[in-house]
């Protein structure tokens, strides 16, 4: 009596094909299930558009999945979780996670959201609105959301610096729930 066909029993092309039907948080949990589809989640083809919002994520392991970004992803979306009405650990995104984001899809990411993340770029010496410097560069970025990102503005000079002098192609800024609005 012969095996039963299995989901891994399908070559890299299939495979690749059914994943890019899943969200990234569910791409996420098919990875951790064997060392061949964990293998896969590398592929460019997945990272087009990254929606990060339903992943539980720490600073350090989204830094670690940012690094499959490039040249060719439209889209990216983080977010903290709340419980009870309350933020639990959201993710903290420092200037070095942001300077990544740039630097990986610069001339194509065209939608960029973090909600209920904690911008800080104190490791650099910046106050925290500097955490916009980087993302003001992003040549196509189209819309950007920042709702509910905790000290944004806390020096809104240089908030109103990186807006003004970057984000060229920015239809929609919303700040909402930040001490921006």
């Amino acid at each position: 009596m012969s095996p039963e066909p299995s989901l891994v029993d399908l070559p890299d092309e299939l495979l690749l094909q059914v994943m890019s039907h899943l969200t990234t948080s569910d791409i996420l949990l098919l990875a951790r299930t064997c060392r061949r589809l964990c293998g896969l989640l590398s592929d460019r083809s997945l990272w087009y558009e990254v929606d990060l919002r339903q992943s539980r994520l720490r600073a350090r392991q989204l830094a670690r999945l940012l690094r499959h970004l490039h040249n060719e992803t439209r889209r990216v979306c983080v977010a903290g979780h709340v419980e009870r009405g309350r933020p639990v650990r959201p993710p903290l995104l420092t200037a070095r996670i942001l300077t990544d984001i740039k630097a990986r899809c610069e001339s194509s990411l065209v939608d960029l959201r973090l909600e209920r993340c904690l911008l800080n770029a104190t490791e650099c010496g910046w106050v925290d609105s500097h955490a916009l410097l980087p993302l003001s560069k992003l040549a196509s970025l189209q819309r950007l959301s920042l709702r509910h990102c905790r000290r944004l503005g806390g020096e809104i000079a240089y908030s109103s610096i990186s807006c003004m002098l970057g984000f060229r192609e920015l239809r929609a800024l919303d700040v909402r729930r930040t001490q921006v609005a």
